[in-house]
């Protein structure tokens, strides 16, 4: 994945050295963000008892301020499926799993981060263990 990248780069800076005719012109290197979706947010959803992924029916809400990002998984889905959420979303989130046959599982204060420079609005993903615990 980063070839592509390299090459847009090294191509746009070529581009923009060549309309610099001036021996004083000041170069300005050219950055090229790629545009793709990067979670930012994984939740690993397990059953707190076995330790054993526990994803299939299980909905994972996150929420910062006023976004809220949620999904079902369904019932047939494997188990160890993480549960990708707030793309390209920095923040921080409280994050609540529910699933039949277990109690609510919440946390707060999960941050997100925006990536680094010179792509920030890429986010570093934050993983996450949910682990639930079997109720009524």
């Amino acid at each position: 994945m980063r070839k592509p990248f390299a090459i847009v780069a090294a191509c746009s800076l070529a581009v923009a050295s060549a309309c610099h005719k001036s021996p004083t012109a000041v170069q300005v290197p050219i950055v090229v963000c790629p545009a793709i979706g990067i979670a930012g947010l994984i939740v690993h959803v397990h059953d707190g008892q076995t330790g054993l992924f526990a994803a299939s029916g299980s909905t994972v809400v996150a929420r910062s301020g006023t976004y809220a990002d949620s999904l079902r998984v369904a019932t047939n889905a494997a188990d160890s499926f993480g549960v990708q959420l707030a793309e390209n979303r920095p923040g921080t989130y409280d994050v609540v799993v529910r699933k039949a046959g277990y109690l609510d599982w919440t946390q707060t204060g999960v941050v997100v981060v925006p990536g680094a420079a010179p792509c920030p609005e890429l986010v570093k993903t934050t993983n996450v263990d949910a682990m639930l615990q079997r109720g009524p």
